[in-house]
């Protein structure tokens, strides 16, 4: 069996155990019976449930980064900014399918605050990759707080993608947009970024 077939194995058993089971109820063994998996498949990739939460995002911002790889190949022209815009609005759409399993780490993180630490952790080795790949390269301090404030934005978003009920995401797109935007003033004010013109080109949709 493809690596990449037993992982979306596990990232279906997660979410379906998310919508049906308390978190504080599912255990890797729940999860490789429904995965239809040996134990020893899901203890290759995480020891407890908490870091299979960690690879199981991380198998989905792989998807969505390397879309937005591609997306970028096409567009060499368009700024950072369009970039992250863009990138961001797919991991959203990425994530769509699996809306009401994110609900329930959303709560799961107000009992657990081991797991939000260890969301928090992931999303921002997310945002580092993402910002990279936008060319952004910048190191050091100014990185790391940029990549704080893209989290900060990300999960401010989130709020407003969870109850977001419209097809194309429209109020997803134009919250992030805001909030992105709000996040870049103030990085320029705080001089942890150097404003870049845009090509014109971005139209969100």
């Amino acid at each position: 069996m493809e690596i990449t077939q037993i992982d979306k194995q596990i990232i279906e058993a997660l979410f379906a155990e998310l919508d049906e089971t308390a978190f504080a109820e599912i255990t890797i063994m729940k999860i490789a019976h429904r995965a239809d998996l040996p134990a020893s498949q899901i203890y290759q990739r995480a020891g407890d449930i908490n870091q299979l939460v960690c690879f199981v995002l991380d198998r989905l911002d792989d998807t969505a980064l390397r879309d937005s790889a591609a997306d970028f190949a096409d567009a060499e022209d368009a700024s950072i900014y369009e970039k992250l815009l863009e990138g961001l609005i797919h991991r959203f759409e990425v994530f769509a399918p699996y809306k009401s399993g994110f609900s329930a780490l959303q709560r799961a993180c107000f009992r657990r605050p081991d797991l939000g630490v260890a969301l928090i952790c992931q999303l921002h080795q997310t945002v580092s990759r993402l910002l990279s790949l936008c060319g952004d390269d910048d190191t050091g301090w100014r990185r790391a707080v940029r990549i704080k404030g893209v989290a900060g934005v990300i999960m401010k978003t989130g709020a407003v993608w969870l109850k977001d009920d419209t097809a194309d995401l429209s109020q997803t797109i134009n919250a992030l947009d805001s909030e992105l935007r709000r996040a870049e003033e103030w990085a320029i004010s705080l001089r942890v970024l150097t404003p870049q013109p845009e090509t014109g080109n971005h139209s969100p949709s």
